[in-house]
């Protein structure tokens, strides 16, 4: 599970953001989860929204009023859109694919460190219409955490 606060492009609210996995011991890893946008409202958290994934929401962090996601060995990005009734969820803008188990997510300008579990570190840079690959380590190193500094 993951959390990150976000302002989102093109709305002054500020949104708190929830990773779940729906874990069901017979499998490997979790093929379903959630993301929950949530807002304080009066003291309390309010549901905004929520977005069903393919797997864990193990990483996310905000991204040029976005949200990036790292969900079992993907790397997603979603945009915040005004639907047609008024509300508001997030829909998908590009995805990356190629990790093992992306479990941490940094930023710096376009540039994102991907953090594997199982298979090291990569760097991808977003060309504002899909994350490509700049740098991927070759040697396979278990991952902790890593940082853009």
């Amino acid at each position: 599970m993951s959390a990150v606060t976000i302002k989102f492009e093109n709305d002054e609210e500020e949104y708190f953001c929830v990773g779940t996995a729906i874990v069901i011991p017979s499998e490997v890893e979790p093929q379903e989860g959630r993301i929950i946008v949530f807002k304080v409202q009066d003291g309390k958290l309010s549901l905004i929204s929520q977005k069903k994934v393919e797997g864990c929401v193990y990483a996310m962090h905000s991204f040029h009023g976005r949200l990036l996601a790292g969900i079992n060995a993907k790397i997603a990005l979603y945009k915040w859109e005004a639907q047609i009734d008024g509300s508001k969820e997030l829909t998908s803008e590009c995805t990356h694919y190629g990790h093992t188990l992306v479990i941490m997510l940094d930023t710096f300008r376009d540039f994102i460190v991907v953090g594997d579990l199982m298979s090291s570190i990569t760097l991808l840079q977003f060309d504002g219409k899909a994350l490509k690959d700049v740098s991927i380590a070759q040697q396979v190193q278990f991952v902790i955490i890593a940082k853009i500094v």
